[in-house]
């Protein structure tokens, strides 16, 4: 993560953002004991994002998964779904491709807009 003392830098261009403006994920990390930096995106990157994977048909997968790829993931309808209830990762699928055994975290993907709204 790259940041300065009260703001902190959009990962894919560089540009300053201002605290709370930012769209933020959480990648998997297999080579470190520690969970990954958090990744944060610029509301222009997260656009650009969200249209890039909208137009290719699929969400890349993070541990913690950024607001832009779930306004993709239901735009193309995909559900959120984790291999059983003590697993801490979701992925995402088709609502008829979800493999047996798997648990719907939620049956449509949430707006992270609409959660800020209820704060």
């Amino acid at each position: 993560m790259s940041w300065t003392p009260w703001q902190i830098r959009c990962d894919t261009c560089g540009r300053f953002v201002r605290w709370g403006e930012e769209d933020t994920s959480a990648p998997f990390d297999t080579a470190a004991l520690e969970p990954p930096d958090d990744e944060h995106y610029c509301p222009r990157c997260a656009r650009e994002l969200e249209e890039y994977y909208v137009e290719q048909g699929w969400v890349p997968n993070d541990w913690i998964k950024a607001g832009w790829q779930r306004r993709a993931a239901a735009r193309l309808g995909l559900v959120e779904a984790k291999m059983g209830p003590r697993t801490a990762w979701t992925s995402w699928f088709k609502p008829d491709k979800v493999p047996d055994g798997w648990i719907l975290v939620s049956k449509e993907p949430s707006h992270p807009e609409s959660e800020k709204a209820d704060d």
